[in-house]
This record gives C-alpha cells, structure tokens and sequence, in this order.
C-alpha cells in the first residue's frame, strides 16, 4: 500500500482536525494508517478511499483503466504489424522456394514456425 498518497490526500484538506469524523475513523486509527503502525483494515480503506473520492486500487498504485486501455491498443497495433510483417515474410519465402524449385528443378521445403 502506498501510504504516501494517503498523506498527500490528508495534507491538501484545509481543515486537518475536523475531517477524522466525517472520513469515519478515529485520528489515532488515521495516524497509525499514516505510520504504518498497525496493518491497515480493509474497511478503513474503503472509508478513505470514498472520502476522497479514489478507488481503493489508487493506494496500492494500481493502473488507471484508462491506461490499461491505452495499452491495450497499442498492444493490439503492434501485433497487427507483427501479423502483416509475417505475412510479408510468408510470401518471401514461397516466392524463395519456388525460384529454388525452377533453378534445381526440385521442389524446396519450406517449414513453417507458425501457421
């Protein structure tokens, strides 16, 4: 757990004192959070986490959806390439052995890796 966005989050409030009640747990229970006293309670987790509006996920420095998607396309371009790139190779090679095949009169075995 990143124990360092919770301290930033309770470092921007204005008013550090008046916020323990309205976050739902005790200021001794926050400052353990915070020093890493004790192990923190899921429950407590998710009272923070709604109070500053994150998703739980935000303190264990988990990627943002919208990363992951931008991720994912770029994944998916690049394996697109690789498949065109493969292509091209395939055609290479069938138009190597067919020169192979007129130049020795026998037919040129091409293995495949992938199909």
């Amino acid at each position: 757990m990143n124990v360092e966005k919770i301290k930033k989050l309770y470092e921007s409030l204005a008013s550090k004192l008046d916020n323990f009640e309205k976050i739902g747990i005790k200021r001794q229970t926050f400052y353990d959070i915070l020093t890493q006293k004790t192990q923190t309670k899921v429950d407590n987790l998710e009272k923070i986490a709604v109070y500053f509006n994150k998703p739980v996920g935000y303190f264990f420095d988990e990627p943002d959806a919208r990363e992951l998607e931008k991720e994912n396309i770029e994944l998916r371009k690049d394996v697109e390439k690789l498949s065109e790139k493969i292509g091209d190779l395939r055609e290479t090679i069938e138009a190597h052995a067919a020169h192979i095949e007129t130049l020795t009169g026998k037919k040129a075995e091409v293995v495949s890796a992938a199909g």
